[in-house]
């Protein structure tokens, strides 16, 4: 199905979901929510703020209040995330003090995002990412498609920071963040909005929703278009979701949810600091350089509530994920890729919950299944994407079929022993076997002569992994106003296909172990009378066999002549730090907010790293997490639905990808001042926004890299945009 067909197929469904204009529906008492993920807020009491509900099990079942989970929880609301004025996933995230986000292939869109100081440059992102229950982290590369995942259409997002493999599996180094989108309400409404502003950006959004009877709907449809700031920065983004329930019984429902997406996006790359002084929007060897991606991601959702509180919930979904790319770059040679993903996935669990008196006791017990298949097709090029003749010594193709297979069993149990204390524990067992099989063509030069030899070689192999994941957490809430929490957990990834099997002559390596972490989390939570909040949490992560990219020729398969390096293995990282936030009522209109977090991200052995032909010793910093980030803001509330809100971000320096002995300059730190007025009628919204009200000159990453332009190790850095202004209104029937 093309691009366009998938626009217009968005649009019509939209449409059709939306509630006839002249038979609006009677209101009627909303029942229950069914889905825990829909986190619910009790009522304030005595001028204290509300306390927070939030999915505490691997499907959504009942909530659970964020005071009974041994664990940094935040849950940011449809209502947060519209006001922020992020356009993905990426830019709301950004503007929080502890998500590391940087921009690796200069779009401006196309960002990685990561949780706890584990952005350390690599494909793979160590947070587990969830869409309605369902893993949307690519089989072959752990990376996430942030941008496919329709914002406009999300309920909540709710993030659990530090390893939750003991719950959600392999993946969760990080944390998880599980993404929520929209299911309707009671009320029947029609919404569209409009925006427009620099780079000739473009938003579109179509919406409609609602209840008839017993079935809830929403369905909505999004399209960005952008020439972005800097030469071949176009992007053209199109998503759509819908969510449906439907009440069988009042212990039963049923619903499908499907997300739709595609998007062309061009990637202009890095320039060197020479480049960047010259001209920040250019883009020399980038030219043609894009990645296409199509999504769809059907699923469907049962729940069952049986007597005594018994419950069984479950999940099937299907997911394809095709890409198309090019990347070119300074050595005047580029390749294209076409990778096609699909997955198939089961997730059921049941839960059981007694009470007795204050006591309460809450088992959850269940399995993950999933097969992925992905196939890919790689062939070298020239700069403008021509393949090259088999006669042409840089010639070289590629093609593998591969497969990843995960099964997870897991167990949670919390016990609640009166209104103050409460433990919760559990225990995952995950089985991972992979299995991929391939063909490469090159042409080699071997020793002595070095002369060109046309050569065919398999690649692939099979690698099993198996893991056991607990963990363990108290909660003591000796006041209303108060809430303590101390957890350990034990996390784990797995490689992917890519770090294994995928690019013998460059980085993969087949004897790859697992990376586990031992993760400790303490925190307190503070409620202040008169709405203020103050929350403080401290991390401490041990991490071992953490996968890295090193130049050790040594290691390399002795069949080929060259090698560009190889992922290692390295015996033992280490993440420590702390994060503290404060919201508060600054008047009778005025409310401001404070994040700081600080993470220290260290190599707690020392290895060499031919790469920079340095020793990389113990103490020294991980690349591409800053030391200490910080997000503050303030919201006035004018008379007459004026809104205006202020933010300052600040964001430290850090070392470059790849340079792992610490010997380049560091990033430079940037501040960004950002700007939000809005105006809200019964039925319309208008809006405005300026992003580095300051026009600061900045870049969000740094690779220390070999310049085939100059042959010679250098910097490289992606620059951000500047001054950006976004207008928009939309309106509500």
């Amino acid at each position: 199905m093309t691009r366009r067909t998938l626009s217009t197929l968005g649009l019509l469904i939209s449409l059709a979901l939306a509630p006839p204009f002249a038979f609006p529906e009677e209101k009627t008492a909303a029942p229950p929510p069914d889905d825990a993920a829909a986190a619910s807020t009790t009522e304030p009491s005595g001028g204290l703020v509300e306390r927070v509900r939030v999915t505490g099990s691997r499907l959504s079942d009942r909530p659970d209040e964020a005071t009974h989970i041994p664990a940094h929880v935040t849950v940011y609301t449809r209502e947060m995330i519209e006001a922020s004025g992020a356009a993905t996933l990426q830019e709301f995230f950004a503007m929080q003090s502890d998500f590391v986000v940087f921009d690796e292939v200069g779009n401006g869109v196309q960002s990685t995002a990561d949780l706890r100081g584990f952005n350390t440059g690599s494909l793979a992102t160590s947070a587990l990412v969830m869409l309605d229950g369902v893993r949307v982290n690519e089989p072959d590369t752990d990376f996430v498609n942030f941008v496919l995942l329709p914002l406009a259409e999300v309920e909540r997002v709710e993030v659990i920071r530090g390893s939750s493999s003991a719950l959600f599996g392999e993946g969760g180094l990080g944390g998880v963040i599980n993404v929520v989108t929209r299911h309707g309400d009671d009320d029947s409404r029609l919404s569209a909005s409009v925006a427009g502003g620099t780079f000739d950006t473009q938003d579109y959004h179509v919406a409609s929703g609602g209840k008839r009877g017993a079935f809830r709907y929403h369905g909505g449809f999004q399209r960005r278009l952008s020439e972005g700031f800097r030469d071949n920065t176009d992007v053209r983004i199109s998503s759509f979701q819908m969510g449906t329930d439907y009440e069988i019984s009042p212990a039963q429902s049923i619903g499908l949810d499907l997300t739709a997406g595609s998007n062309h996006l061009n990637q202009p790359g890095a320039l060197t600091q020479q480049e960047l002084d010259e001209d920040r929007t250019q883009n020399p060897f980038n030219e043609h350089d894009f990645s296409a991606t199509d999504l769809w991601l059907p699923s469907v959702h049962y729940r069952l509530l049986l007597a005594n509180g018994l419950s069984i919930t479950t999940r099937l979904s299907f997911r394809s994920a095709d890409e198309d790319s090019f990347v070119g770059g300074r050595s005047l040679l580029g390749s294209t890729s076409t990778v096609d993903r699909q997955q198939i996935a089961w997730t059921a669990q049941a839960a059981h919950e007694m009470t007795w008196g204050e006591r309460k006791n809450s088992l959850v017990v269940g399995w993950e299944i999933s097969r992925d298949t992905f196939d890919t097709a790689q062939e070298r090029t020239d700069a403008e994407g021509d393949p090259l003749p088999t006669s042409n010594f840089s010639y070289a193709v590629s093609q593998s079929d591969s497969k990843r297979r995960i099964v997870g069993v897991f167990l949670q149990d919390s016990f609640t022993f009166n209104t103050h204390w409460s433990v919760a524990a559990g225990l995952r067992l995950d089985e991972l076997e992979f299995d991929s099989d391939g063909e490469r063509s090159f042409y080699d030069f071997p020793p002595p002569t070095f002369s060109p030899v046309f050569t065919r070689q398999p690649t692939g192999g099979e690698r099993s992994f198996s893991q056991l994941s607990p963990k363990l957490g108290f909660n003591f809430n000796p006041s209303d106003a108060d809430s303590f929490y101390l957890g350990y957990s034990k996390g784990f990834r797995a490689p992917t296909v890519i770090e294994l099997f995928a690019f013998p002559l460059y980085f993969s390596n087949p004897d790859l172990q697992a990376i586990t972490s031992d993760d400790f989390e303490a925190g307190w939570d503070h409620r202040f009378q008169r709405g203020a909040a103050l929350a403080v949490n401290a991390f401490w992560i041990d991490v071992k066999d953490e996968i890295f990219f090193v130049v050790d020729t040594s290691a390399c398969d002795p069949s080929v002549s060259f090698c560009a390096g190889i992922n290692l293995n390295l015996p033992r990282t280490l993440r420590r730090g702390a994060v503290a936030s404060v919201h508060s009522p600054l008047g009778a209109r005025l409310s401001g907010d404070l994040s700081v977090t600080y993470t220290d991200a260290t190599f707690q052995t020392s290895f060499s790293d031919a790469n920079i032909g340095n020793e990389v010793e113990k103490g020294d910093k991980l690349p591409q997490i800053p030391t200490m980030k910080y997000s503050a803001g303030l919201e006035i509330v004018l008379p007459d639905g004026w809104k205006v809100g202020l933010q300052d971000i600040y964001v430290g320096s850090q070392v470059l990808t790849s340079d792992l002995a610490n010997v380049s300059d560091k990033l430079d730190p940037y501040n960004l001042l950002n700007a939000r007025i809005r105006l809200e009628r019964s039925r319309w919204t208008a809006w405005g926004q300026i992003d580095n009200v300051l026009d600061r000159e900045y870049s969000t990453r740094g690779i220390y890299a070999f310049n085939f332009s100059t042959f010679a190790f250098d910097q490289f850095y992606t620059p951000a945009p500047g001054r950006s202004f976004l207008a928009g209104v939309s309106l509500r029937y």
